[in-house]
């Protein structure tokens, strides 16, 4: 009675991993994966030998630097004197505070389009649907682009606030509506300001 050898240890296991459904999409998925970091390895030492040659330096060095920019709408202090890491902090701050109302108005005016929406009126009903058609179906982008495009195009700019000439004035005397934003004077508590 003749025995069968059992083939090596590692070409069976190999073939295995190859032949075996269980195991081949794990095969093929770890070779991209490895695939994937020496390629990324291949442009990231690309990147940097470039850089070296051009006398160039990759670091975080500039974060310390003076930004040299305003930027009007700031939670914490800033000027254009603080460094590129403060102005980083302003920018996450001013991000986090317009996600944060946005989705305090969006929860608002969903609620009540949707409301409205249940209405029994008939014109009311119909005109949310349209609405909540419109909204849905054209990307944040496109109103972004379309509503920036409107202000630019309606508002005043800066400059026409400007001179002895002006050619726009302000609304109520303190609030000023131009293509580049909103700008209202900032309240200053001190005695007597109750």
């Amino acid at each position: 009675m003749s025995t069968i050898s059992d083939p090596p240890s590692g070409s069976f296991q190999l073939s295995m991993l190859i032949n075996d459904t269980r195991y081949r999409s794990y095969t093929f998925q770890f070779i991209a994966l490895i695939l994937l970091i020496i390629a990324f390895a291949y442009l990231g030492y690309n990147l940097l030998s470039n850089l070296q040659a051009a006398g160039l330096n990759i670091s975080y060095q500039f974060l310390g630097e003076p930004a040299g920019y305003d930027i009007n709408q700031t939670l914490i202090e800033y000027t254009s004197q603080s460094s590129h890491w403060r102005a980083s902090v302003v920018g996450v701050l001013n991000t986090l505070l317009v996600a944060f109302l946005g989705c305090i108005m969006a929860t608002v005016i969903g609620v009540v389009v949707g409301v409205l929406r249940l209405s029994n009126n008939w014109l009311v009903r119909q005109l949310m649907s349209i609405y909540v058609e419109i909204f849905r179906n054209v990307p944040v982008l496109i109103w972004i682009l379309i509503i920036m495009a409107v202000f630019i195009a309606i508002l005043p700019q800066p400059r026409d606030f400007r001179g002895e000439d002006a050619t726009a004035s302000m609304v109520l005397g303190s609030f000023a509506f131009t293509g580049r934003g909103f700008y209202s004077p900032a309240p200053v508590f001190g005695p007597g300001s109750g």
